[in-house]
């Protein structure tokens, strides 16, 4: 998946985003959705899951996990 606006590109799950779930994760922000400080433990199993739940392109059956990225922020990187 990939969608696209001005401020924002809206995209499937990719090997390498557990690195900035895990890091998003450490000053708690992310607990109320299940990213605890510990996700580092379980988060390449999550993202494996995520890669073959996009795979299975069903949205009727499961959902189908992105990234969120602001533009803005990708462009200093």
């Amino acid at each position: 998946m990939w969608l696209e606006t001005n401020r924002l590109i809206i995209r499937s799950i990719q090997r390498g985003d557990e690195i900035i779930f895990s890091g998003m994760s450490q000053d708690g922000s992310l607990s109320q959705v299940g990213f605890d400080a510990n996700c580092s433990e379980w988060i390449n199993d999550w993202i494996e899951e995520a890669l073959k739940l996009t795979n299975n392109d069903n949205p009727r059956e499961n959902y189908i996990p992105c990234t969120v990225i602001l533009k803005e922020k990708q462009k200093r990187s």
